[in-house]
């Protein structure tokens, strides 16, 4: 079973680090932009056999309900990592093989763009990581077996990125893959 995890905090506390340049208010504003679009484009999915919400977010709780996504209530969150991996182990439990993390922080996120992740095929145990558009933004994690637990920054998807190019020059003689910035 393939299936969608939306991990969504209390806006209120969401884009800190936009402190400096944004207001709480309009930090907030932003947020619940980014929930909306999030939204519309999950409810166009057609490749997840599921969608779990992860939250303690009253609004957000109502959303899952309302689009009839299975809700994983959090008493508190700790981290947007410790609640992926809750509910990836839940998921699993629940026979899920293969689960999309997806964050709210994907600009311009098409449904389209959910499917085709939801495509790719992985022999369990699999990890997809898909970076920003240049390299340098989040990294979000689709994989099988879903127990695998989740907490990638930047500075280890770069690490990890150099091995593999190393790696595959080794084993097959030219990288496969680029960040565009000639590393």
């Amino acid at each position: 079973m393939r299936a969608l995890l939306l991990p969504i905090k209390d806006l209120r506390r969401a884009k800190q680090r936009l402190a400096p340049l944004l207001n709480p208010e309009e930090r907030f504003a932003l947020a619940q932009a980014m929930l909306a679009d999030t939204i519309r484009a999950v409810r166009g999915v057609r490749r997840a056999d599921k969608v779990f919400v992860v939250t303690n977010y009253i609004p957000a709780m109502q959303a899952a309900e309302a689009n009839g996504w299975e809700l994983l209530r959090e008493e508190q969150q700790i981290s947007e990592s410790v609640s992926v991996d809750a509910a990836s182990r839940h998921c699993t439990e629940c026979g899920v093989t293969s689960l999309l993390r997806l964050p709210l922080d994907v600009p311009l996120v098409q449904a389209s763009d959910i499917d085709e992740l939801l495509a790719i095929d992985c022999a369990a145990p699999a990890l997809v990581i898909v970076p920003s558009r240049d390299g340098t933004g989040p990294t979000h994690p689709a994989h099988a077996a879903c127990a695998v637990s989740i907490v990638f920054r930047h500075w280890q998807f770069c690490e990890t990125l150099r091995r593999g190019r190393a790696r595959r020059r080794a084993d097959f003689g030219s990288p496969q893959y680029s960040l565009g910035d000639g590393r």
